[in-house]
């Protein structure tokens, strides 16, 4: 069972192995802080606010075990498939 993310700007469809949450300093912007979503060495979104990158692994660890399951137990999540969109890519939200 594979999770591919579709990167922010929907260039790029990654299979993921290591996601996490790395920051830099805004150039831009002398005192501000970006947040990554990272997997391994690729930026696959970033966001302002720390607690929206988090938001993000979130949904991403809530689809990995939503995943998980229907992989363990797919006869009993039939009917999941047909309310849910649930499918192996993520794609990370704008904002």
């Amino acid at each position: 069972m594979d999770l591919w993310i579709r990167t922010q700007n929907k260039e790029q469809l990654i299979k993921v192995d290591n996601i996490f949450i790395d920051y830099v300093d805004d150039v831009q912007n002398v005192g501000k802080t970006i947040y990554l979503i990272m997997n391994n060495s690729i930026v696959l979104g970033y966001f302002d606010i720390k607690d929206n990158a988090i938001k993000v692994i979130n949904e991403i660890h809530e689809k990995l075990i939503n995943l998980q399951t229907l992989y363990l137990y797919p006869d009993a999540y039939r009917t999941v498939l047909k309310r849910k969109n649930l499918d192996c890519v993520y794609q990370i939200p704008e904002e």
